[in-house]
């Protein structure tokens, strides 16, 4: 795995790009999907490093469990944390009703 320090930015203005379909990142030349991807790939990692075995909070049941956090509110006090909950990803699912997740943690295989 090689590790890029550049700040990418992709042309969204033609002839290098549009809005819709940006360029190649204009400093190293990664194409906009590429990086996209990789994004991806770091997040789910990172939800799959937080993962563990034990008692899902939802269900009971002894599984594979996910950390899951609320999201901040507008009348949260700055700063709260909030509190944190680990579910099988059948309660990942029934807490994150809605929300828009971009994959889903039943994806991610041991």
């Amino acid at each position: 795995m090689t590790v890029s320090l550049c700040k990418h930015r992709f042309p969204v203005r033609p002839p290098l790009g549009s809005f819709l379909l940006p360029g190649d990142c204009t400093h190293c030349g990664l194409t906009h999907a590429d990086y996209i991807t990789e994004l991806l790939r770091q997040d789910r990692a990172l939800i799959e490093g937080a993962a563990r075995d034990g008692e899902c909070a939802h269900c009971g049941q002894q599984t594979l469990l996910y950390r899951w956090q609320a999201p901040s509110q507008p009348w949260d006090e700055p700063g709260e944390e909030r509190l944190v909950s680990w579910l099988c990803a059948i309660g990942f699912d029934a807490y994150n009703a809605g929300a828009q997740l971009p994959f889903h943690p039943r994806t991610i295989t041991r």
